[in-house]
């Protein structure tokens, strides 16, 4: 993973300012859908171990 991050970095820099606003808003969309389903399958977890 780091091997391909050396290669994406220039890339970043590369782009104009609307470019990296589009990247960041996509970067953040990923986050929060992931930090959202990460959060239902620990309650899903917990709910599952209560009724054990």
């Amino acid at each position: 993973m780091k091997f391909v991050q050396a290669f994406e970095k220039p890339k970043l820099v590369k782009q104009d300012q609307d470019e990296l606003d589009n990247y960041e808003y996509s970067l953040k969309l990923f986050r929060d859908l992931k930090n959202t389903n990460d959060y239902g399958l620990t309650r899903q977890k917990k709910k599952e171990k209560c009724k054990e």
